[in-house]
């Protein structure tokens, strides 16, 4: 039996729709305690005493935790993935000294109740020496964001292919832009939260947290607490959208355990919408500087782009963010000379991380303007241009000589008919009736556009995703897989794929996601990959136990 591609009823849909969903902030433990986080008003300021007496008369506050009560947990996070060009500086469960950007975490305070913890949280004054902050990254000034980089750079990269210079100097023609790129962040319907409860007599730490990495917060947890992997199980519940504002580990993913520890008692902290406007990582802010050689009939022989990318006040995730926009810029044309340079620096903005593609929106931006000004210049369709251009199936697989992200090798596209498909779409939207629209709308003096945009994104990313198929003496069979679900249906994906694999119906598969007891090892749901390798590791596990 065979049941990828079928239309099923999604089997998560009837628990979700009926209120039955379980999401972090519908756990509630005996004797829970509540956290509240003091943040930062300033984007650059030196943290002087931090008075809480006032806070300590309110009825139901149990304690406050300030960066001098952190003990060996006062280290800063760790920095995944590494790079050789980057200079990384990442966060602290709270800020010491000094904050970095409006919003950073700089005390907690604890109570019976969220209403106590909100109010104590008011009463609490923080003595601030505001200090001068970067908030333009191509603006060089005196100011620091951290005191040991004087010129702000987190990281400088070049990846080239070809003799950029004697290529633009070659081209009959020639043109320059500047692109400007804004910020953006993911809005899920749920915002962050986490609940951590510490049981003394099994000596377990469990953590429930809306996350999209939950085996990462684990390692992330058992680092700097000092705990080893199996005294810490992470949970990842439903959660309620993620769009890479949930990818990474934040500090209030170990604040929260740690305070369980500390006080002995369970302890919820639940994001409000404010706050995470404030502190959940963004993306896209870059400006880019692009020069281009072509010739008479659009064909784009020679870029170069240097580019600014914000990177914000730390780098949780590296120079992931810029390198993919750099090694994705030529999107899928063929350009025998490019050259691309970027600069990520430091403001004392909320930190940059991958968000809903995580930097190849931006290449795609600045690939497709390039294709519509190659259009202006020469006078040519912009379609036409963009067919001048694409990658020709008879040269599948098509290396763009440029380094992956990862640097691991080249970029490679391995298959695919790119002028086949922007002819489908083409036809799909009568382009011809369209442009024609356009251009009598004009002559009435109206304005009225119509958009060519080409796009080949890296999706399905490794290096490994985790599966465990086990069927009890029952006969019921339940798969633990590593990539939680954030609302893709992924409980019904995964029961197709495992169904499929034992000859059973899809009915008779339960699958728990996001789950580090029921299985050890995983990497979690983003880059589009929890069908693709996720899917993967749950056939290959079903093959394998219908073998046995």
């Amino acid at each position: 039996m065979k049941f990828i591609g079928d239309r099923l009823l999604r089997k998560e849909d009837p628990r979700l729709v009926q209120g039955r969903g379980r999401y972090v902030g519908d756990i509630a433990l005996p004797g829970m305690l509540h956290a509240a986080i003091i943040r930062s008003p300033h984007a650059h300021a030196r943290l002087g005493v931090i008075d809480a007496e006032r806070a300590f008369k309110t009825p139901g506050v149990v304690g406050l935790v300030t960066f001098a009560d952190l003990g060996e947990a006062a280290r800063p996070l760790p920095i995944v993935p590494p790079h050789a060009a980057l200079r990384g500086k990442n966060f602290h469960l709270l800020a010491g000294g000094r904050a970095r950007f409006v919003g950073e975490a700089v005390a907690v305070v604890v109570a019976d109740s969220r209403y106590a913890a909100e109010d104590a949280r008011a009463l609490i004054d923080v003595a601030w020496e505001p200090l001068p902050s970067v908030q333009e990254p191509t603006a060089p000034g005196p100011a620091r964001v951290h005191d040991d980089l004087p010129d702000n750079l987190a990281g400088r990269v070049i990846l080239s292919r070809g003799d950029v210079t004697a290529a633009l100097n070659a081209a009959p023609r020639r043109a320059s832009m500047t692109l400007s790129i804004g910020r953006a962040g993911g809005q899920p319907m749920e915002t962050r939260g986490l609940v951590a409860d510490y049981n003394a007599m099994a000596g377990l730490l469990t953590v429930w947290a809306s996350s999209q990495v939950p085996h990462q917060v684990r390692q992330f947890i058992c680092d700097l607490l000092g705990l080893e992997p199996h005294r810490v199980r992470v949970v990842a519940p439903d959660v309620g959208g993620g769009f890479g504002a949930k990818l990474i580990v934040y500090p209030e993913d170990l604040l929260i355990p740690f305070l369980a520890l500390r006080f002995g008692r369970p302890v919820r902290w639940l994001e409000d919408r404010l706050e995470h406007m404030l502190t959940a990582t963004q993306e896209r802010t870059q400006v880019h500087t692009v020069e281009i050689g072509f010739d008479d009939e659009g064909r784009l022989l020679a870029l170069r782009d240097h580019f600014v990318h914000d990177t914000g006040a730390y780098t949780p995730r590296g120079l992931v963010v810029p390198l993919l926009s750099a090694s994705m810029l030529a999107g899928p044309y063929r350009i025998p000379s490019v050259e691309v340079t970027f600069d990520s620096v430091y403001t004392n903005r909320v930190p940059v991380t991958p968000y809903r593609g995580a930097g190849q929106p931006q290449a795609v931006f600045v690939i497709e303007r390039v294709m519509d000004l190659i259009a202006r210049e020469t006078g040519r369709d912009r379609a036409a241009v963009r067919f001048t251009n694409l990658v020709q199936p008879a040269d599948m697989p098509y290396d763009v000589d440029l380094p992956n992200y990862r640097g691991s090798g080249n970029v490679v596209y391995d298959s695919g008919d790119y002028p086949a498909v922007l002819r489908r779409a083409l036809e799909m939207a009568d382009y011809e009736r369209l442009a024609k629209e356009c251009l009598r709308a004009r002559r009435e003096g109206r304005l009225l556009g119509l958009g060519v945009a080409c796009y080949v994104e890296l999706t399905g990313v490794g290096p490994f995703e985790g599966a465990t198929i086990r069927a009890d003496a029952a006969g019921r069979i339940t798969v633990f897989t590593g990539v939680p679900s954030q609302g893709q249906g992924l409980e019904t994906t995964l029961a197709q794929v495992a169904a499929g694999e034992l000859g059973v119906t899809p009915e008779e598969v339960t699958v728990i996601g996001g789950d580090t007891l029921g299985i050890g090892q995983g990497v979690g749901t983003f880059a589009s990959r929890a069908a693709v390798v996720g899917g993967t590791a749950v056939a290959l596990a079903a093959r394998e136990l219908r073998a046995k």
